[in-house]
């Protein structure tokens, strides 16, 4: 299962490379044959909001997922052990049970 910030990170990347395909290619009032139609989309956040339809997240969401993958990226140029670590899935805590729980709690109060 992949972490949260795992999944900030490739939906980061995600956008980037689809602002890079959406990017302006010949004459933008001719349709090349084939050409996939138009997502409806429009304007200055068109790919941020056909990613956050698909991901079902605001667009400004889209964005700070685009922020934080470009911090990664920068990262991992000057100390990728620590982009590892950001993204390395966190080994989970033991579950306690109720009454082990609380026998920790009442050890903790006693000192």
């Amino acid at each position: 299962m992949a972490t949260k910030e795992q999944l900030n990170y490739i939906s980061g990347k995600r956008y980037e490379a689809q602002k890079n395909i959406n990017r302006f290619k010949g004459n933008q009032h001719t349709k090349k044959s084939g050409e996939p139609d138009d997502l409806g989309y429009h304007g200055k956040n068109a790919t941020a909001l056909a990613r956050a339809k698909e991901e079902g997240v605001s667009h400004s969401t889209i964005d700070q997922n685009r922020k934080f993958a470009i911090g990664i990226d920068a990262l991992k140029e000057v100390a990728p052990a620590l982009a590892e670590t950001i993204l390395k899935p966190k080994p989970e805590e033991p579950k306690l049970s109720k009454r082990k729980r609380t026998s920790t709690i009442r050890q903790i109060e006693l000192i």
